[in-house]
């Protein structure tokens, strides 16, 4: 009898020892339908009419500026989708390591991203397609680097975990040459590291030195045009391109065809002359005073005097602008299709009235950017008031003490919104309003709610709506703006009418 009930236990436990193992098994399962393991073919490819491509999102590759796409790996692969007739699905990541993950578990076909070669030989199962050219490194500081032959670890250099860089430095014989020796290699964990962040990082002292590809590394001293950049390192010699995995064969081949074809054509030269070589002006000599052929200041003097009314500035920030938008050039192009003296975009130009023939022309480009001005000024007015008292509905409801408040640093926030769009700034004075900073006041408040836009803490509340940003460039340009603007006006400069 007992040992009857012991088989009758035993086999009541095989049943749910053999329930339970079905039931992991289908949980398994699931989970395994939830992350692919794999990538598509090319027949897969084509059957959901989309090409998925990962990038980095930077200023130089991928980005967002007053809601429209931009940026050197955005525009090649829109136009490699557009070949292959698919539409561009674009999947943006912060760091080298997140693309590599996402591509060997299938959530994307393509990495758009300069790749190293180097790479395909540390780790298996990838390989190079697509537009492929020469790179080197170069030692990236924000001081200037006073190294000895017998200097060991003196300076602290930082590259990002499963980097194009911190691949190079797993080369034994590289990183013990007598280049680097005065170096201490840090790594810093693969998460939120963005080209843009390590120079910020960078000239805020976290480090002394990084290793860049010389054609970042150019762009990055163009932006911050206080960071050093070395000679090319020997050794370090290498070549790039995007990536796929191996088995992905068909649709390299395909990109390969396609870029092979354009790699020399009119369209792409235009697109890698605008964004690596088209720099910013350096801003080290922008408070110097030189005069036009003609005598004037800015050789459009009556214009700028003619406008700045509309507006109520004095006519010298007018033309500040200017001068740092385009340095008075009328046949100026930006990377993100900005035109003319004012650097105005065309969707914002036909808004103001200007006709899409007539943006080049300084009379229209002046007369189009005092309109947004007043346009900007209106808008901020209304939404700093509010933010000051949820009482108003609009600025007229102010009483004077706060309209003088909302005056105050209205220069500041309108030359933001110039640079940047309006959105951004709405945002920024919103995240002041929810962390307890002074909507109304623009340095270490609104200014610095900006900043923050770049980290994920803050770019991901609810009440940011338009996400990420990086506002180095934004706050760097109201300075220099207003503080070339109030020289000349210090400087009694007279208009030459």
């Amino acid at each position: 009898m007992r040992n009857r009930s012991i088989t009758v236990w035993l086999s009541i436990g095989a049943l749910l020892c053999a329930g339970f193992a079905a039931y992991w098994y289908d949980l398994v399962h699931i989970f395994d339908e939830e992350v692919p393991t794999r990538n598509r073919t090319w027949s897969e490819v084509v059957a959901s009419d989309t090409l998925r491509v990962g990038t980095i999102c930077t200023s130089i590759s991928a980005y967002q500026y007053r809601g429209r796409w931009y940026g050197y790996e955005y525009e090649l692969a829109s136009q490699v989708a557009s070949e292959l007739g698919l539409t561009l699905d674009l999947h943006l990541m912060t760091t080298e390591k997140q693309l590599i993950d996402s591509l060997g578990t299938g959530n994307i076909d393509v990495v758009a991203w300069p790749n190293s070669h180097r790479l395909h030989t540390v780790r298996q199962g990838y390989r190079g397609c697509g537009y492929a050219y020469p790179i080197d490194f170069r030692i990236l500081s924000a001081k200037r680097l006073k190294i000895n032959p017998q200097d060991s670890a003196k300076y602290k250099l930082a590259v990002v975990e499963e980097s194009h860089a911190w691949f190079l430095l797993s080369d034994t014989a590289f990183v013990n040459s007598q280049q680097l020796k005065a170096f201490a290699i840090d790594t810093l964990p693969a998460a939120d590291v963005s080209p843009d962040m390590m120079a910020e990082q960078l000239l805020a002292g976290d480090f002394d030195a990084t290793l860049v590809p010389s054609n970042i590394g150019e762009l990055l001293r163009d932006y911050y045009e206080t960071l050093r950049l070395g000679n090319p390192l020997q050794g370090s010699s290498d070549s790039v391109s995007w990536m796929v995995t191996v088995g992905a064969d068909t649709l390299a081949e395909k990109i390969d065809s396609i870029c092979r074809f354009r790699f020399e054509a009119p369209t792409y030269n235009r697109w890698s002359k605008k964004n690596f070589q088209l720099s910013k002006r350096r801003a080290s000599d922008h408070l110097k005073l030189q005069r036009k052929d003609d005598g004037s200041l800015t050789g459009y003097d009556d214009l700028f005097v003619e406008y700045a009314d509309s507006v109520g500035w004095d006519w010298r920030m007018l033309a500040s602008i200017c001068k740092h938008e385009s340095n008075f050039r009328d046949d100026l192009v930006s990377s993100r299709g900005a035109q003319g003296i004012m650097q105005i975009m065309p969707q914002t130009a036909l808004a103001m009235g200007c006709p899409e023939d007539s943006m080049s022309d300084v009379r229209w480009s002046i007369r189009t950017a005092s309109r947004l001005l007043v346009n900007l000024e209106r808008a901020l007015r209304k939404r700093i008031a509010v933010a000051k008292d949820s009482t108003i509905t609009k600025y007229a409801d102010a009483d004077t003490t706060l309209q003088a408040m909302v005056e105050k640093d209205l220069v500041w926030f309108t030359l933001a919104s110039y640079n940047a769009g309006l959105g951004q700034v709405y945002d920024a004075i919103a995240m002041a309003e929810n962390l307890g900073y002074d909507p109304a006041v623009w340095e270490h408040n609104v200014e610095y709610c900006l900043k923050l836009k770049a980290l994920p803490t803050f770019y991901e509340q609810p009440y940011v709506r338009l996400g990420k940003f990086n506002a180095n460039t934004t706050i760097r340009y109201v300075h220099d703006v207003v503080e070339q603007g109030e020289a000349w006006i210090e400087k009694g400069i007279k208009p030459l009418y």
